[in-house]
């Protein structure tokens, strides 16, 4: 029975291995992708990320915050782009800076 069990984890050694290796090139690529489709989606010239991207679910995707200015615009602006990674798409939503939330009521 152990003779068993040492080739059951042995063989599966090599592909939890190679799963290991490929999983960051992946998400490298991916985050690529997020950045360079969510900066052209923004619509902003001279676009930039602004912060880390912000990784969800699946349902939900990866977030990231572009700043940019509008064409004729004298003002930088705050997007938020998400990529939804199962659909591939990409939504672009403004962000209003300076507006103040209230604390919720105790």
């Amino acid at each position: 029975m152990t003779r068993l069990r040492l080739a059951v984890v042995l063989g599966a050694l090599p592909w939890a291995a190679s799963a290991d290796a490929s999983a960051p090139a992946a998400w490298d690529e991916h985050y690529r992708s997020v950045v360079h489709d969510c900066l052209a989606a923004s619509g902003l010239r001279r676009a930039r990320a602004e912060g880390d991207l912000m990784v969800f679910s699946d349902e939900i995707g990866t977030a990231l915050l572009v700043r940019g200015r509008k064409p004729g615009a004298k003002k930088d602006m705050l997007v938020l782009c998400v990529f939804r990674r199962g659909a591939g798409t990409v939504e672009v939503q403004p962000v209003h800076d300076g507006v103040k939330v209230a604390a919720p009521a105790r």
